[in-house]
């Protein structure tokens, strides 16, 4: 334990490795005295010791105010004790106090420098940051790619958004292998500015890198969408769905939403069918009339009247059924025509029921019973919204009696 504190003081004080105490003072450096009180404070902190270790360095600090170099030290490693206690704004405060004496090597003054600037990004001190950081720039040589990430979420916090990007793209230039967090940054900045075509660009890159991410894709098909490009959404979430991303309701509704949108209605159907079959489409009245709209628009008028029949049974009024046996009228399926009314009027609740009598008179009378017809033109005849028709109904079946007879 007593090894790895000697390495880290010597680290702190500049030396590439591990040092014998007399070598730290030899050139009145650091005193001898200094040097084993500061190590034993170091053992303690690799014990974990934190709080005796505080306790030591408050007496050592007494005794080395006139000293910069010392002085330096002793805040620098009040710093690493306080930030190991997570008593950030108090670390923060002693690698100021370091910093300030101007007495540390480079090395040690650009590891503090880049400490205290993630220590302002941890409490809040976005500025703070920045300055830290741009200061450390000018003494690194050779930064990573992971500086510039940390200069640009630091603008970004800023809403700084033009220099966040900035570096933000020299982070992932520069990386063998960019994080996913950086692109995520960038994407944030350009949707908050809406800069949709930028937004776009980077989804592409960012769909090349982590093609499992299914979130890309739906972003990237609303993007398009956004920007009026609606056969590229539609070829982004068709891919999409072929590679089994989509898998909620919400996706497949869009999916069938855009197919309906594009005038592809039969496509919708057939998505809107099968996300039903396989329980993702939860088979409600609103998803079954949707199915059925769908269907309809497709001129498949069958499965459109099943799923519009299933929608029926689990609505609380009858309109439903008033619309099935409208479409059963257009292919002139008169018996489920009145089938359908029945079941209509068995749930009531319509907001015309001038209409289904109109309906229902329709069908008897092409069913050739005139007498129901009649009946039926009768009941509708009761309605302001019907009873113009309903008498013109009623005159012209009562002519064609008058002409078998």
């Amino acid at each position: 334990m007593r090894t790895t504190a000697v390495l880290l003081l010597a680290l702190m004080i500049g030396f590439g490795s591990a040092a014998l105490p007399g070598e730290a003072f030899a050139d009145g450096i650091l005193t001898e005295r200094t040097y084993k009180r500061l190590a034993r404070i170091h053992e303690l902190m690799g014990e974990n010791q934190y709080d005796e270790a505080l306790t030591r360095l408050d007496h050592l600090v007494k005794s080395v105010r006139r000293n910069k170099y010392e002085y330096a030290l002793v805040m620098q490693t009040y710093g690493y004790i306080y930030a190991a206690k997570e008593q950030y704004r108090k670390a923060a405060e002693a690698f100021e106090a370091c910093l300030e004496q101007e007495a540390l090597p480079e090395g040690p003054t650009r590891s503090t420098l880049y400490t205290l600037a993630q220590l302002y990004m941890t409490i809040g001190n976005f500025q703070g940051t920045v300055d830290t950081l741009n200061r450390w720039f000018q003494m690194e040589k050779e930064p990573k790619a992971e500086a510039f990430a940390f200069l640009g979420t630091a603008h970004a916090q800023l809403k700084q958004y033009d220099k966040a990007i900035e570096n933000m793209k020299i982070a992932i230039s520069r990386a063998e292998k960019p994080q996913e967090t950086w692109y995520q940054i960038v994407l944030a900045i350009y949707f908050e500015q809406k800069r949709y075509a930028e937004a776009a660009e980077t989804l592409e890159q960012m769909i090349r890198l982590w093609p499992d991410k299914k979130q890309y894709w739906t972003q990237l098909a609303g993007v398009y969408f956004n920007l009026k490009r609606d056969m590229r959404s539609l070829s982004v979430m068709e891919l999409a769905y072929r590679k089994g991303y989509l898998t909620t309701e919400k996706e497949l509704l869009n999916l069938a939403n855009l197919y309906q949108l594009l005038h592809l209605p039969y496509k919708a159907g057939k998505i809107m069918e099968e996300g039903i079959r396989r329980g993702i489409i939860e088979p409600t009245t609103r998803n079954w009339q949707r199915l059925s709209d769908a269907w309809f628009a497709a001129r498949e008028l069958k499965p459109s009247l099943v799923a519009l029949r299933k929608a029926a049974e689990l609505s609380d009024d009858g309109e439903l059924y008033l619309r099935a046996a409208q479409i059963s009228a257009e292919g002139e399926d008169w018996p489920a025509v009145i089938e359908d009314l029945r079941l209509a009027e068995e749930k009531d609740a319509l907001k015309d029921p001038g209409l289904l009598y109109l309906l229902k008179g329709t069908a008897y009378y092409e069913l050739k019973k005139y007498n129901d017809a009649l009946q039926a033109f009768a009941d509708a005849r009761k309605y302001d919204s019907s009873a113009k028709n309903a008498e013109q109904w009623i005159n012209y079946v009562n002519s064609e009696l008058a002409m078998l007879q």
